[in-house]
């Protein structure tokens, strides 16, 4: 008997569809908006998902994390100038990020 494997995006697709009122009614929980910009960013929701890291960013724009994520978004948009740019960002807010500083490294050789 063969057994499918299903997807993990069906997880996300789960969770965005569960929390997504929760967002709308508790604007002010940034935790809980992170992790729904990041589900949104795996589900290649990126237009949404930029704008609730910009959202994040509005009220916070000292987020290194934030910032990190846009630049992912951005590289996998091919937007190289953008992504350059958050991280130059994240690294000013959060000088010791290793991931920060790798990936920057990479898009800059």
């Amino acid at each position: 008997m063969t057994t499918k494997v299903r997807s993990p995006k069906w997880i996300l697709r789960l969770y965005v569809w569960s929390i997504t009122d929760y967002i709308r009614d508790n604007p002010d929980d940034d935790v809980r908006r992170y992790r729904f910009a990041r589900s949104l960013a795996a589900l290649g929701r990126t237009e949404s998902a930029k704008r609730e890291y910009g959202n994040l960013l509005e009220r916070d724009f000292r987020s290194a994390d934030c910032h990190y994520e846009l630049a992912c978004v951005a590289i996998k948009a091919a937007d190289d100038a953008t992504a350059i740019q958050h991280l130059q960002n994240a690294i000013t807010y959060s000088p010791d990020d290793a991931d920060c500083l790798r990936l920057l490294a990479k898009l800059t050789d």
